[in-house]
């Protein structure tokens, strides 16, 4: 089992762990993390509209990744797959988005079709 938290929060989860299972020890590993620029930003596609941020990289270049949950909703509520609405907000997001990443996904969605990506999205609501 792995447990990310703040330091502050350490000594609390790490009681909470002996308590609540077997464990006889816990090893504690501290990690940096790094985090890029965004702004949030509204896609609009043919399927209605899909929240995400754009990301801003050390080259200057950006990246917009759609958020999960706005596009999961949307797929479900257009009758379409989660890889369609991705693939039409990464469009949508034209020159802010990677070229590559969108014909990437463009091509992905052309193989699954819709049976594979809503197999996906059952599986996520699961977790």
């Amino acid at each position: 089992m792995s447990v990310q938290a703040r330091p502050e929060d350490a000594d609390r989860l790490e009681a909470i762990l002996f308590r609540e299972t077997p464990t006889l020890g816990v090893r504690r590993t501290s990690v940096l993390r790094t985090v890029l620029a965004r702004e949030e930003h509204l896609a609009e596609t043919p399927y209605g509209n899909v929240t995400g941020k754009v990301a801003f990289l050390a080259d200057g270049s950006q990246r917009f990744s759609p958020e999960y949950e706005a596009a999961r909703q949307l797929a479900e509520t257009q009758d379409v797959s989660l890889a369609q609405v991705l693939a039409a907000a990464q469009a949508a997001r034209g020159a802010a988005g990677s070229p590559r990443a969108t014909s990437r996904i463009a091509a992905i969605v052309g193989y699954v079709g819709g049976r594979v990506a809503r197999a996906v999205t059952r599986f996520w609501q699961v977790l």
